[in-house]
């Protein structure tokens, strides 16, 4: 599916519009040029640098011969790096990968690994070129450009496929299998009626609304003993748990829709995905044996953490933990 840029998001340059799409504003004529002097003058008395712009000279003949040498010693090993980078990408997000780089030195190395791919791999990927600015941050208004994509050019969120015929479009086909696509971007816009089943849900695999997800545990028995089961666990542990209980859960969710007809989705929410939430979160919950927390606790003890916090973390007594501490301190004195 191509995506339609909004021409105020583009500016001026000499890049090829098919190379990179630059987020940056074009200031042209809105900010005076300045010399390095002045600028300087203007840091030290408090202003930012990022305010001001400076005077863009013609580059000298020995400028050029400078760039040039630099050009010939340097390609060969540029050429590998992005060689390298380009290959790493690839392997990891594949062809639906989105470069981002930052303006400017990054935007030229951006191309090149945009070119590479498409070369190698005979893709078309994206490449944008954002600014980043010390002392204040990333561009967030260029990454909700970036992020803020539509699958669908719909309101609604949720959106459920039917099959009918090529000439009789208004015939439906009944389908043992629905399929249906949440665009959670959308959902976070939107202002949802939480006493949905549906909606309740995704409040709680989204994460993004806080409020949303107290919403739904108020009204979700089994989202809410999700949430004490998540607070009740701490450390790495508790993490690995919270993905598998999430994961858990979207691939129930999944199953229970590929087995559902129209009429039963409503109830395989109800029932199926709700049921393999609760033995999930039960399950969590019981796989933090001594043993591990016992694993735990030497950790923190490595890590010279006071045994008041491990007995708040773990649950051990004090006496345990201690128990440890001397056993790993004779242990110590053996292999000295």
């Amino acid at each position: 599916m191509e995506r339609l840029f909004l021409s105020e998001a583009m500016m001026f340059s000499t890049y090829n519009l098919e190379d990179v799409t630059i987020l940056l504003k074009d200031i042209s004529g809105l900010v005076k040029s300045q010399s390095t002097q002045e600028r300087e003058k203007l840091i030290q008395s408090g202003k930012h640098y990022s305010e001001m712009l400076p005077i863009e000279y013609e580059p000298s003949p020995a400028y050029l011969k400078t760039y040039y040498t630099a050009l010939d010693r340097y390609s060969t090993i540029t050429a590998e790096a992005v060689d390298n980078a380009a290959d790493w990408i690839y392997s990891d997000k594949g062809k639906e990968v989105v470069l981002v780089s930052l303006a400017r030195a990054g935007t030229s190395i951006g191309i090149l690994i945009k070119h590479y791919i498409e070369q190698k791999y005979h893709c078309k990927i994206y490449h944008y070129t954002i600014s980043i600015i010390r002392g204040i941050g990333i561009d967030k208004n260029a990454m909700n450009y970036i992020l803020d994509y539509e699958l669908f050019g719909f309101d609604e969120y949720v959106l459920k496929t039917v099959t009918v015929f090529d000439k009789h479009r208004d015939y439906k086909i009944n389908n043992i299998v629905d399929t249906y696509f949440i665009e959670l971007p959308k959902f976070r816009k939107s202002t949802v009626d939480i006493n949905d089943k549906l909606n309740q849900w995704l409040a709680f695999i989204d994460g993004e609304k806080g409020e949303l997800i107290e919403m739904a545990a108020k009204k979700n028995e089994v989202i809410k003993n999700a949430l004490d089961g998540r607070n009740a666990l701490t450390g790495d542990a508790a993490i690995e748990r919270i993905e598998f209980l999430k994961d858990m859960w979207e691939s129930d969710w999944n199953s229970s829709l590929e087995n559902a007809t129209e009429k039963a989705v409503e109830e395989a929410v109800g029932k199926a995905v709700e049921e393999a939430v609760e033995k999930a979160v039960e399950k969590a919950t019981m796989e933090a044996t001594k043993e591990e927390k016992m694993s735990i606790a030497k950790t923190m003890l490595d890590k010279k953490m006071s045994i008041e916090l491990i007995c708040e973390i773990t649950g051990l007594t004090k006496k345990e933990i201690e128990e440890m501490q001397n056993d790993i301190r004779i242990k110590e004195e053996i292999e000295k």
